[in-house]
């Protein structure tokens, strides 16, 4: 029999098993109800019709309207989906719940994805991906097939991927997912397209707050290596701020040495010597995180290397870069102006 997980009330009143009559009548009610949804019977009935026409098309246009940026949202109705799918159990979900969502999300519509008319971009995915492929403890394989899928998908086809960005927002809010999360992400590096490297460098960003520093150190930042070493810059470059997240989240000495050194890297070799954007992509990043950082790292690199690049900036003869470049060294040092500064260390900044 279907494992189920029927909400706990407040009150016997509103007991399932009280309403029915018993726990053995609804586990007999339950198992009977299993039994037709395995056999796929034609067989129907009111209620049934009404939350396969009705109440699930119903819900799933009011979840595509959501806006992706309204994560508490997104966060309750997932949460709603999960406990409808433990309340009626696998088969059911399998057979009435992931088919519905399953097929209004089919990442094989390519022609969909292509048109930018693919419901794969709204926040039905996190939800979907949250709410019902999460359910299960059994079904982690689909869902780390699925959001491989759809990443590599949304990825060659250069559609947006904020609904991605908010599924694994949202999925790592669970500890027992950064694992999947990290898989999806690490059997895609490889990717001959460079555009799915792209977007799994920049997701990466969005899964390492809470990481196990085990995990970190086995996997992420394995993976954020390779991506910063990728043939091409552009990929390279989604990688900086992943590496700004790490050194905002670890405190580990080695791993916050392997950050400094892929910075260092990145401001210091020569092949990136006029790639003015990745360079306008760390100043943004190390203003954005001098404030969170460990002091040190942000007393013996951070605002010296932003010191030493504004310096270099002044002298530059293309205006366009030198303004571009200047306003983020503004956002950065405003950013940094809240710190406590080792008075030494203020004579380097310019101005």
């Amino acid at each position: 029999a279907d494992l189920v997980a029927y909400p706990k009330q407040d009150s016997p009143l509103l007991d399932v098993a009280v309403i029915v009559g018993s726990p053995e009548t609804l586990n007999t009610l339950h198992n009977g109800l299993i039994q037709h949804i395995s056999q796929d019977s034609d067989h129907s009935w009111t209620s049934l019709d009404w939350f396969k026409e009705q109440f699930l098309p119903q819900l799933s246009e009011i979840i595509e309207k959501v806006d992706l940026a309204m994560d508490r949202t997104i966060h309750s109705f997932g949460v709603y989906l999960n406990a409808l799918c433990r309340t009626f159990g696998r088969t059911f979900t399998h057979a009435k719940i992931k088919t519905f969502f399953g097929d209004l999300l089919a990442v094989s519509d390519e022609n969909a994805i292509a048109e930018g008319s693919t419901r794969l971009t709204t926040a039905l995915l996190p939800v979907y991906v949250s709410g019902v492929l999460t359910a299960f403890k059994e079904d982690q394989e689909d869902m780390v097939a699925y959001l491989q899928d759809t990443l590599v998908m949304l990825a060659q086809h250069y559609a947006p991927i904020d609904s991605l960005k908010a599924t694994v927002v949202e999925m790592s809010s669970d500890v027992d997912n950064h694992e999947a999360l990290i898989k999806v992400l690490w059997q895609v590096l490889v990717n001959s397209g460079f555009q799915v490297r792209c977007c799994a460098a920049g997701l990466f960003e969005h899964v390492i707050k809470g990481v196990d520093p085990e995990l970190i150190s086995s996997k992420v930042v394995p993976a954020l290596v390779t991506l910063a070493s990728d043939p091409e810059m552009m990929v390279r470059q989604y990688t900086i701020p992943a590496w700004g997240m790490l050194a905002e989240s670890v405190t580990d000495n080695a791993l916050l040495g392997k950050v400094k050194m892929q910075f260092q890297s990145f401001l210091d070799d020569q092949i990136y010597a006029n790639e003015h954007s990745l360079l306008l992509e760390m100043v943004k990043t190390l203003g954005e995180i001098g404030p969170s950082v460990e002091p040190k790292l942000r007393e013996d690199f951070i605002l010296p290397r932003l010191a030493a690049i504004a310096s270099t900036n002044n002298n530059s003869t293309n205006e366009t870069r030198r303004r571009d470049l200047a306003t983020e060294l503004l956002e950065g040092f405003k950013a940094l102006s809240c710190c406590c500064i080792l008075f030494e260390l203020v004579d380097q900044c310019p101005g």
